[in-house]
């Protein structure tokens, strides 16, 4: 294991090199259950199925509860088979055993689903992939198949909103499907369900650090604006963009006063506050529903602001381009151009809509008919208002409306009416202004039923809120939501509870415990740490990769000497918890991990000759980031073990002649013993010891040990070459590398292969090559390569030795 951590991006030779002595100590030791699960994990990562299935069997006669194990060897079994009509009817057979587990048997449903569909059946594929989510609510590749299939031919409100819900109690940690399910009710006007998962998604983006595009993270902004403002009405939807914002301002000036504190430069911390266009947009947009002059005229004029700034740019940008006088600039000065119209155009839109600065209205809608003469490309134009986006176009209809907007903010009703009526069946907001117009002429039961048609049609867009809150002046109160939109809510809101707690805190939906089983461990014993994981939640939660319940635990040694030194160099390990697909309500899953089995088992190997206590730090839910570094995650879940102590090898106080002795005479754990003494008192220093022999002692023990090690047995010799630092590292194991390099046991030879060859040319990877044994002849080829570098097609050869 430590060979293969040694390499920084491991190819498949490299697993293939781990499987090869991973399996050489699977039979020196076919009951571990450690050691046959990174060996599976190894010929997996290798490309090798087959052998990968083959000890999969082994695990599972070892472990008969290993739904992981059962059901990848029950779905080889199906996939052997030679149509798909067989593989069909096995699966069903296999599905209706209700002596198989229930999450096995909804993973079977789906492949036989999948299979259906392949054959052209689609009866029978909705049938078997309902009866995987039936099976398994966890299942999240069956929900998400689902959710695709029937949001495609569904238009029922609370269907789509049951279904999509399915989903999400799939994986409740998954921000994707609390936005979708968000939107979803946010488009029939569920504005309080709707909030409470967008809510969500804010906790899980910052507990999981997810990363979100500028587009993502304004639409999410947006839609939760909305839901406010549906659910609480807009006074309190802009006192959240006014709080937002505060914080926002109060965080840059912490920023900053720290610098300067430190004397540094705060530009440097944080760059002073600067508004946001689309917040202002929307703070704009709310404003004006509601005939709140005071946050219109601040938001149109920051919104002035930023514009002039942008135009001020691209005017220095455009002259920068003139001076260079570039043969090839005529594009980028088209671009600029274009970004200016489009900047007009949309504080075009602002104004009148808002119906605030009118006289810069009408200059702009000069200066953008001009442009639109000029270029006959109908490039630039207003579109989409739903969403707030800033993407406009200045065509001879988005004028008219435009036009008609203006006419109709200044009174000029007839002609107003004249422009928009021709374009209202087919433009949003013409017939929004049409509603406008009949507001302002009096005409409220016309101007309610513009409204009133427009809000029931975009109840989850600026528009439609825009359109509802006019609805609500004119008629002096609130309105209340449809039946519809109040029947989504509240299957919405009556949605597990533990759906909101667990987005901000793993210990309401998780419980870790971790124990040693023993306080006192001897020098021979494995490092092992009992781990039980437990769903503390209501509902049921998926396990590993795919679920919200991570199986990958990362293990934190604390190596400390008698002394109270503290060994940094003992680095985590990471265990997995493969034996279930899911957990259900107060279900806990129980494993004993191997704690040991790369650096941190080899340090403690080299301390043998001191007492030691130690611990581990356990984490659920840690994250690996780019370039293989561990990172705890945003819901992580820790818990620590209790001290153990290991005590001194007996040995370690034994004089060399003694020491000597030992390797020739003793038999059992005595021999091991006087080995791993020998090892530690060889490498004291290289562990961060004070020797406690002189250099001519060291030398003196590592040249007996070398006498001793052909007289030994096989496995004690391979035991000599695990424990000893090879002599590139240690100097007085220099001998002792020739002892073992001489040694052609399978095993040693394996050892030897690894940890004491470091040039493709090495004599001992030469004689390797012809090796009686056929997996060292392999492990001695695909070790050259990597020395040669790898290339595929030698890697893939070597491979099939």
């Amino acid at each position: 294991m430590l060979n293969l951590r040694g390499v920084a991006t491991p190819t498949q030779g490299d697993y293939r090199i781990a499987a090869l002595v991973l399996e050489r100590a699977h039979t020196l030791s076919p009951a571990n259950e450690a050691i046959l699960r990174r060996l599976i994990e190894a010929w997996q990562a290798a490309g090798n199925e087959q052998r990968s299935l083959r000890f999969t069997r082994e695990l599972l006669r070892l472990r008969p509860d290993d739904e992981v194990a059962l059901l990848r060897i029950v779905s080889d079994s199906v996939a052997q088979l030679q149509s798909a009509e067989a593989r069909i009817a096995a699966c069903d057979r296999l599905v209706a055993t209700e002596a198989l587990p229930a999450t096995v048997r909804s993973r079977l449903a789906l492949d036989a689903a999948l299979l259906a569909r392949e054959q052209g059946d689609e009866q029978g594929f909705v049938d078997r992939l309902t009866r995987a989510t039936q099976l398994d609510s966890t299942n999240k590749q069956a929900a998400a198949l689902a959710a695709t299939y029937f949001l495609e031919r569904s238009e029922d409100p609370l269907g789509r909103v049951e279904t999509l819900a399915n989903l999400l109690l799939a994986d409740p940690l998954d921000p994707a499907s609390h936005r979708r399910l968000a939107h979803e009710l946010l488009s029939h006007g569920a504005y309080a369900g709707a909030k409470r998962f967008l809510d969500r998604v804010e906790d899980l983006v910052a507990a999981l650090d997810v990363s979100l595009t500028q587009e993502e993270r304004q639409t999410q902004w947006i839609s939760r604006v909305i839901a406010i403002w549906g659910a609480q009405g807009a006074r309190a939807a802009l006192q959240s963009i006014d709080e937002e914002e505060q914080t926002l301002r109060d965080r840059i000036a912490r920023l900053r006063y720290q610098a300067q504190l430190r004397g540094e430069n705060p530009d440097d911390a944080a760059s002073p506050f600067q508004p946001s266009p689309a917040k202002e947009m929307v703070r704009l947009v709310i404003a004006a529903a509601v005939d709140d002059d005071e946050q219109a005229r601040k938001a149109l004029d920051r919104l002035a602001e930023l514009s002039q700034q942008t135009l001020t740019e691209i005017d220095r940008r455009l002259q920068e381009i003139h001076q260079q006088n570039a043969s090839d600039a005529s594009s980028s000065v088209d671009n600029l151009r274009r970004s200016a119209l489009l900047n007009q155009a949309q504080m075009l839109w602002l104004r009148v809509w808002s119906g605030r600065q009118l006289d810069m209205a009408q200059q702009a809608i000069a200066t953008l008919a001009a442009a639109s003469a000029a270029q006959h490309s109908g490039a630039v134009g207003q579109g989409d208002s739903k969403a707030g986006k800033d993407a406009f176009a200045i065509t001879k209809e988005a004028l008219q409306r435009d036009r008609g907007w203006l006419l109709t903010q200044q009174g000029e009703f007839e002609q107003a009416k004249a422009l928009l009526a021709p374009l209202a069946d087919r433009d949003e907001l013409a017939r929004l202004g049409l509603a406008r117009l009949a507001e302002r002429t009096g005409q409220k039961r016309e101007a309610l039923l513009g409204y009133a048609r427009i809000a029931l049609e975009q109840p989850g867009t600026l528009v439609g809120m825009y359109a509802r809150a006019r609805v609500e002046k004119l008629l002096g109160q609130r309105l209340a939501p449809t039946r519809q939109a109040a029947s989504l809510d509240s299957y919405a809101l009556a949605l597990p509870r533990i759906l909101d707690d667990m987005t901000k805190d793993p210990s309401v939906f998780l419980s870790l415990e971790a124990t040693l089983p023993t306080r006192n461990i001897g020098p021979l014993d494995p490092l092992e740490v009992d781990i039980e994981l437990g769903n503390a939640s209501t509902i049921p939660l998926a396990i590993g990769d795919r679920g919200p319940v991570s199986d990958a635990l990362l293990l934190s040694p604390r190596v400390v000497s008698g002394a109270r030194r503290t060994f940094a160099n003992a680095l985590p390990e990471v265990a997995r918890l493969r034996t279930k697909l899911r957990l259900e309500p107060r279900q806990s899953l129980r494993q004993r991990v191997w704690a040991g089995g790369g650096s941190t088992g080899s340090l403690i190997d080299l301390l043998a000759s001191a007492p030691l206590s130690l611990g581990w730090g356990v984490e659920q839910g840690f994250t690996v980031q780019e370039g293989g570094k561990l990172r705890k995650g945003g819901l992580a879940l820790r818990d620590s073990t209790s001290i153990a102590t290991r005590g001194a090898v007996e040995l370690s106080t034994a004089s060399v002649e003694e020491l000597a002795a030992a390797l020739r005479n003793a038999q059992g754990e005595q021999l091991y013993e006087a080995m791993l003494a020998v090892a530690s008192l060889l490498a004291q220093e290289q562990a961060g010891l004070e020797p406690r022999l002189e250099q001519q002692q060291r030398q003196q023990l590592a040249k007996a040990f070398a006498e001793a090690l052909p007289l030994l047995p096989p496995k004690a010799r391979a035991f000599a070459a695990v424990i000893v630092p090879a002599g590139r590292v240690l100097e007085e194991a220099k001998v002792l590398d020739e002892a073992l390099r001489a040694d052609d046991d399978p095993l040693v030879r394996s050892i030897v292969l690894l940890s004491r060859v470091k040039a493709a040319d090495d004599p001992v990877v030469t004689a390797s090559l012809s090796h009686p044994d056929s997996q060292v002849r392999t492990l001695a080829a695909l070790v050259q390569l990597r020395l040669q570098g790898w290339r595929p097609a030698d890697e893939s050869a070597a491979a099939d030795q």
